[in-house]
């Protein structure tokens, strides 16, 4: 297995798990190659950002993928951004005549709310260090539709769930094998790439520089006036969204024109409008 070849071969499937990022990394620190990925129907125990229960009904497609890019500790920050272009990849090639977009950090979503969700968690085995990128695809609605898939309850407004099935009316919906290799394969070809370009150094200034402006174009909110919330769910007050720099901070202009800068784990974003994408 070379890494620009097929990944196929690495995909695990499962009808249900607790959590696929637990399961790839138990593979992960036994030795699993770089590429190995776990991807179940539903799971009882999955988990978002800030360590927040993520409900994992079925009619989704719950992965989560060993990376091993080789790169030292300060640039695996760039995974997450890597992993949200090659999901959002993987969606249009699957459904060319859908809308998706990032929604800084990590989530992926369409003009109805938000359909992926990823969750990076780093760790270090006898091989090195490694990275498990956990993608949560909602496919379709499920039976007993809940609210929002966070099942904890946050002061922070939750985006509606979206589905790939809305997506693709009047057209069948791919299968979850296809959706599972799909985000697979294009999630590891933009973090081969990413990693490449940060080993050989060319140019590269902090963990997205690389991939930089192609995420900065999938980016919603952009110029767009925005609540920011602090992890607690106090709102901070409101800011026009600048832009990304290359540690993965944004920039947000005030009403001051003072420019406020802050890392993903500081700030959570909400249009002021309410509008995802145009």
């Amino acid at each position: 297995m070379t890494q620009t070849g097929s990944y196929v071969d690495l995909l695990q499937e499962c009808v249900s798990t607790d959590s696929t990022n637990n399961e790839a990394k138990k593979l992960a620190l036994a030795g699993a190659p770089h590429g190995t990925t776990v991807a179940a129907k539903f799971q009882t125990e999955g988990r978002g950002r800030r360590g927040h229960a993520w409900a994992s009904p079925q009619g989704g497609v719950y992965e989560s993928i060993v990376i091993r890019p080789n790169v030292s500790m300060q640039y695996l920050q760039g995974v997450t951004a890597a992993c949200a272009l090659g999901t959002v990849r993987a969606l249009r090639q699957l459904v060319p005549q859908g809308k998706f977009a990032v929604k800084w950090p990590n989530d992926v979503v369409t003009p109805k709310g938000k359909i992926v969700g990823i969750l990076v968690e780093a760790g270090y085995s006898e091989q090195g260090v490694f990275a498990v990128c956990g993608i949560g695809v909602n496919a379709e609605r499920p039976e007993q539709v809940q609210e929002h898939a966070e099942k904890d309850k946050k002061p922070i407004p939750a985006l509606e769930s979206a589905y790939l099935a809305d997506e693709c009316p009047g057209q069948e919906l791919p299968c979850f094998h296809d959706i599972a290799a799909a985000v697979q394969e294009s999630v590891l070809s933009c973090i081969d790439d990413w990693a490449a370009s940060i080993t050989s150094k060319s140019g590269v200034s902090g963990p997205l520089g690389p991939i930089l402006d192609a995420y900065y174009d999938e980016l919603v909110y952009m110029n767009k006036r925005c609540k920011m919330y602090s992890p607690e769910g106090i709102c901070l007050g409101e800011a026009v969204f600048a832009g990304i720099d290359s540690w993965g901070r944004v920039s947000l202009i005030n009403d001051a024109s003072k420019e406020l800068i802050f890392s993903p784990e500081q700030v959570t974003l909400r249009s002021c409008d309410n509008v995802l994408i145009e």
